[in-house]
């Protein structure tokens, strides 16, 4: 008999987890006390990670976990890898690497089996149907395909030999082994019941419920459909016509419950059933169920009423409840049905009504609530403001109704009801300048004022409305308090800063009074900006750490890395172009860089300093050097804690090499890079980072960006049916798309071509939340393609990423097309505002006569106020403006008509650089202005004598001595009167169009004397270097109002200092910049802020030389300070032409005139947002005004006593 001492052998299947004891005696109750088996002589122990000779421990599984669509599995190492590097002992063959074979790492999308055994691979799928991403060097996401084999608790081997650690110190791992079983999501939600169609129907309308686009599924859904069991007290079906002798036909009652438990047994995810299938005046309760891959359950009680006379029905597309936040924008599409009835109108008509949630329609008059489509701009609905509820509740009602005096009565209106939850947003710190390099002696500034809560944005100039608790580090390794204390390294006891008014600073674009210090370290200079000291830092890396907490408890925290050198380097300010939470790799980052310095006598010692520019790329990975073992033991020491960083911004040179061009598009004499789409890993935290090289000294200056998740994948485009007439209904529909970031959102539309331009022409008001489509009428397809139409849709993440499909299907004539002219008439005079659009497009598609298209013309006309705002529908409107302009009609009204959609789009925001609004706005406009024939030749300004404010043209040629040199010229806005011929390529214009309307703008300009020898160029302002216009030699740039958008506006400054400083760099020389703008344009100070601090991060100064009504610059500082003040209450004054000289910024700081704009504007604006701040704490007013008023300029500078001229 075995000793009790003996001890007990399990064995385990680590593939099916079954596992059974070894032992030679029990005790009665059945525990094993014995060894092995008797037929075992012996037995030894294995370490199969000895440390010797390798001493760091491989990689092993953390955790494996689907997403909550089923569309990814997240598998996580314990530690960071090599990401499928392998260690390579070539030297001595002892077992201990020496070096690392990178080209066995993948890079972007790869084969799974690299990382996984073949076994594994089946449960998978293969490649390329299956996809794996190394999201970082210890995150491997498995890509899955749109039907999927792996099941919750299978588990995931790794290929031996494959996976390795990082080496850290001259140590290394061995390879990583063994699995990990796949977990659900978590946290695990349940499904989201998305049930559209109208549940109140008419005498003869069928039912059509359908609830595919249910969500949080894990994409296997399983439907139930029951009619509840009516009782006594509680009949199903209920009578609604109160007669108490009435009797419900039970044979209908077993047709309704036969369709729902076919669909029940064949999983439907719709429901269909004949209209006499329900008995008229009843309602059915009934049960709709949705069962998640992961086992959890939604149910929704759905009341399907019939009613015994005819009327429209309506429904709300998308959930019954929706989560939105305070800056989203709210787009409710309701859908009604006319009556199937014989003679039922199908003039429809619609009314939203805000029935809870304090929100009255009148106070926001641009909110159209009489079409179909109800789209509330960002920032109408609040959330909780009160700090007592998670979030606020608003309910919207949609009233149907046919469009007549009969039909507009309460028992022939139709209704549908959903909900809308205001959440609050998360809040996030910004700092004004990220991680850089700092010259001991400099003053160090930190400063996150500009810290965001999204739902109340800070404003340029304003502080985030909350409070900042500061930590500091010093370098590594010991990572300790900067100034002893707690080991959290909190500042505690701030003491604010004494200024000196006399001397000033500048830092990350804004200027600051010099602090002093007194005997202080660092000191507060204002909520938001702490300032250091930094003579006695140490040379090395600290961390800076701030804690923002908004007013209601909301807390964000960011770090930020200040390497402290002992030698003198030049400061950058980094900007992202059109910056956003998170960037889809689908499409170009832009980052640029402004060089600033505090110090004029050490700019004026470096400036001069030849200089070049490199890029390094950091990923925020786990630290390599982060020991999680160790970390763990010392967890519970307080008096020895581990102070490696866990996860730290990690060198990723080896992976991204930003001098290919392919990739990248940089140029080592300029601070700016452009990422090209596609290069950059999704869902990753990176930071850029600017290396400034002088003669003798490396600096550097860092800016972070976070990308968004990969753009939807996985799906299709279904139209039913293909090819038909055009009078035919199809059904759009887009299955099966899967993306991390989550809800996606869907646009659907068709390919129209304007003379042989394609343009996207949208089915939708704004993108929606539902996967299909219904159009009652297609556009006849072109007959020299056997007319086909190419039919799209675009799938969203809520971060911008998309996916595209199409489908080209034949949209073939009906037999009489000029009745169908008529008809299609008809419908567009009692179309819904929301699809009128869709309407004309099927009329203009039927090549009608000039009579006809003025009809459309005089339609859009009368219809345009009522037509909701959102980008999708100022594009779908602009195209059909496209193409009637090009079918040759140009009178004043359609002129007026796209000027003012210009304005509209503009107002909104919608002409951004991704949008295609620019370019078809330009071809409209091309096509309303024949060009001239343009000649090359030259203009010259001449300066006459006694007259040294009175500037004029003179067409001159060789003869008149005009210089060689040549003029360039910029602006793209057709409407106004300026030199309209250097158009900005930044947007997507095809060269072919842009050549061919490229002198098509000049016909405005033609009684100016020498506009006929203008030469006009294209010039990419995403990439100005690169372009032609660089190479050559200029006198003078001259622009007229460029800026359509705040972000031209910010970005056209740094545009004009590019060209000078490419030129000066060149030749010596610079050219003179002229500058129209009309002052508070837009709405009042619109784009007024974001122009000068344009100017200001670009090094340059606008200087007054005229002023619209008030005449040239007089140098009388007071009235020319006064020109650009107008009155509010008259809006014919508001836009005022102003004339700059866009100069580099000088020693004396700032020219009075721009000053006194920027004040002016930005009293504006902290008037035009009283509302947001009257919510603000009482204590935070003190600083906005000054804050607000110096903001970039710096408009504090000692002002001097004459205008420049």
């Amino acid at each position: 008999m075995a000793s009790r001492a003996a001890f007990l052998i399990t064995e385990v299947n680590i593939r099916t987890g079954q596992a059974r004891e070894w032992c030679n005696l029990t005790l009665g109750d059945g525990l094993c006390l014995g060894s092995m088996s008797y037929e075992i002589p012996y037995a030894a122990l294995y370490n199969q990670e000895p440390g010797i000779p390798l001493s760091l421990k491989a990689p092993s599984f953390e955790r494996a976990r689907f997403t909550m669509e089923a569309g990814t599995i997240i598998v996580d190492f314990d530690r960071a890898t090599l990401q499928g590097a392998l260690t390579v002992d070539a030297e001595f063959n002892d077992g201990v690497p020496e070096t690392i074979d990178y080209s066995t790492q993948p890079d972007g999308l790869f084969d799974c089996a690299r990382v996984f055994t073949d076994p594994t691979i089946l449960l998978l799928g293969p490649y390329p149907e299956t996809e794996c991403i190394w999201m970082t060097d210890s995150r491997v996401q498995v890509n899955l395909p749109s039907i999927i084999n792996v099941s919750v608790g299978d588990s995931l081997f790794v290929r031996p030999d494959t996976i390795y650690t990082i080496p850290r110190n001259g140590e290394w791992s061995p390879a990583a082994m063994g699995g990990v079983q796949v977990e659900p999501p978590d946290p695990l939600e349940p499904p989201v019941i998305v049930l559209t169609g109208s549940t109140n129907l008419d005498q003869c309308t069928p039912v059509r419920l359908v609830g595919v686009d249910s969500f949080q599924t894990g994409k296997l859904p399983r439907y139930s459909w029951d009619l509840v069991n009516g009782t006594e007290e509680d009949p199903n079906p209920r009578d609604l016509t109160n007669n108490p002798n009435r009797i419900i036909d039970v044979s209908r009652e077993q047709l309704v419950r036969e369709a729902l438990r076919t669909a029940t047994e064949f999983n439907m995810g719709t429901l269909e059933m004949p209209s006499d299938y329900m008995e008229a005046a009843t309602t059915y309760k009934m049960l709709f169920s949705v069962t998640s891959r992961w086992g959890l359950t939604t149910v929704k009680e759905v009341m399907l009423t019939k009613l015994n006379f005819p009327a429209p029905m309506v429904s709300i597309n998308g959930p019954a409840q929706i989560n939105r936040r305070r800056p989203d924008r709210i787009t409710l599409e309701a859908v009604g049905i006319p009556s199937a009835c014989a003679n039922a109108s199908n003039n429809l008509g619609y009314r939203w009504i805000a029935t809870s949630g304090n929100l009255n329609f009148a106070d926001f008059p641009d909110i159209i609530t009489s079409a179909s489509t109800l789209a509330i701009p960002p920032f109408v609905l609040e959330p909780d403001t009160t700090n007592t509820m998670e979030f606020n509740v608003y309910n919207f009602t949609v009233e149907c109704f046919v469009n007549t005096v009969q039909g507009n009565v309460p028992e022939r209106t139709a209704s549908a009801t959903v909900t809308v939850r205001i959440y609050r947003s998360d809040v996030y710190v910004v700092y004004r300048t990220a991680s850089r390099m700092v010259t001991k002696g400099d003053i160090l500034v930190l400063d996150v004022r500009g810290s965001q809560d999204p739902d109340y944005p800070t404003l340029e100039g304003q502080t985030f409305r909350g409070t900042f608790v500061w930590s500091c580090f010093t370098p590594p390794p010991e990572r300790g308090a900067c100034f002893g204390g707690s080991a959290t390294g909190i500042l505690e006891d701030l003491i604010t800063c004494r200024q000196d008014i006399g001397t000033q600073m500048q830092d990350g674009g804004v200027t600051f009074f010099a602090p002093l210090f007194d005997d202080l370290i660092f000191c507060r200079y204002t909520r938001g900006v702490i300032m250091f000291q930094t003579q006695n830092f140490s040379s090395g890396e600290y961390k800076f750490s701030v804690q923002a907490t908004s007013y209601d408890g909301r807390q964000a925290s960011e770090d930020v890395y200040i390497e402290m050198t002992d030698v003198q380097v030049p400061k950058i300010l980094l900007t992202v172009a059109n910056a956003q939470a998170k960037y889809p790799i689908s499409f170009p980052i832009q980052i640029s860089g402004t060089e600033e310095n505090t110090n004029i006598a050490r700019r004026l010692q470096i400036s001069a300093e030849p200089r070049e520019y490199s890029w390094t790329v950091l990923a925020y990975y786990p630290n390599p050097d982060y020991d999680p073992d160790l970390a763990e033991e010392l967890l519970n020491d307080p008096n020895n804690p581990y102070t490696v960083d866990q996860y730290k911004y990690v060198d990723q040179s080896d992976r991204f090499d930003t001098r290919d061009q392919r990739l990248f598009r940089t140029d080592p004499s300029l601070p700016n890079i452009i990422i090209q789409p596609n290069v950059l890993q999704p869902s990753t935290k990176y930071k850029f980072r600017l290396n400034i090289h002088l003669t003798n000294v490396t600096g550097y200056s860092d800016i972070v960006i976070e990308t968004a998740g990969l753009p939807p994948r996985s799906g299709r485009l279904e139209v039913t049916p293909v090819n038909a007439t055009m009078d035919t209904p199809r059904v759009l529909s887009a299955p099966n798309w899967v993306a991390t970031d989550l809800p996606l959102t869907y646009n659907f539309g068709y390919i129209k071509f304007v003379e042989g331009n394609p343009l996207d022409s949208m089915f939708n008001t704004d993108r929606q939340q539902v996967s299909s489509k219904e159009l009652p009428r297609l556009v006849l397809g072109e007959a020299s393609t056997n007319y086909t139409v190419h039919l799209f849709v675009e799938v969203y993440t809520p971060y911008g990423a998309f996916s595209r499909a199409e489908v080209a299907v034949q949209s073939l004539p009906v037999e009489n097309l000029s009745q169908a002219v008529i008809d299609g008439l008809d419908n567009a005079q009692n179309a819904d505002a929301s699809n009128l659009v869709n309407d004309l497009d099927y009329i203009l598609s039927l090549d009608p006569d000039p009579g006809t298209v003025q009809q459309v013309i005089d339609i859009l006309d009368e219809n345009v106020d009522n037509i909701p705002t959102t980008p999708t529908q100022l594009e779908r409107t602009a195209s059909t403006f496209a193409e009637i302009v090009a079918g040759g009609q140009d009178s004043d009204q359609v002129l007026d008509l796209v000027e003012s959609l210009v304005q509209t789009s503009a107002n909104t925001g919608a002409i951004t650089l991704e949008s295609s609004l620019a370019g078809t706005f330009f071809g409209i406009f091309g096509n309303l202005m024949p060009p001239p024939a343009v000649e090359r030749g030259r203009l010259c300004l001449h300066e006459l004598e006694g007259q040294s404010q009175q500037h004029y043209w003179e067409r001159t040629g060789e003869s008149m001595g005009c210089s060689s040199q040549e003029c360039a010229f910029s602006s793209w806005a057709p409407a106004q009167v300026g030199w309209d011929f250097l158009w900005p390529r930044h947007f997507q214009i095809s060269d072919d169009f842009f050549l061919r309307h490229r002198g098509l703008f000049m016909r405005l300009n033609m009684d100016l004397p020498g506009a006929d020898k203008v030469e006009v160029a294209a010039l990419d302002w995403a990439d100005v270097d690169a372009s032609a216009v660089c190479e050559e030699t200029w006198d003078l740039i001259l622009g007229s109002d460029l800026v359509y958008s705040r972000d031209t506006a910010s970005l056209m400054p740094k545009v004009v200092s590019q060209l000078r400083l490419s030129q000066e760099r060149r030749t010596g020389t610079s050219p003179t910049a002229v500058y129209c703008q009309s002052l508070h344009r837009w709405g009042f100070a619109g784009y007024d802020i974001p122009f000068l601090e344009g100017c200001a991060a670009a090094g340059l100064v606008p200087e007054a030389l005229w002023l619209q009504g008030y005449g040239p610059c007089t140098g009388h500082l007071e009235r020319d300070c006064a020109a650009v003040e107008v009155d509010r209450g008259v809006r014919a004054l508001a836009q005022r032409p102003a004339i700059f000289r866009l100069a580099e910024r000088s020693r004396s700081g700032v020219e009075p005139v721009a000053g006194a704009w920027l004040r002016y504007a930005a009293q504006w604006r902290q008037e035009r947002d009283t509302a947001a701040a009257a919510s603000m704490e009482a204590g935070i007013i003190t600083d906005l005004g000054r804050e607000a008023s110096t903001a970039r300029i710096g408009l504090d500078l000692p002002r001097p006593s004459t205008c420049r001229t």
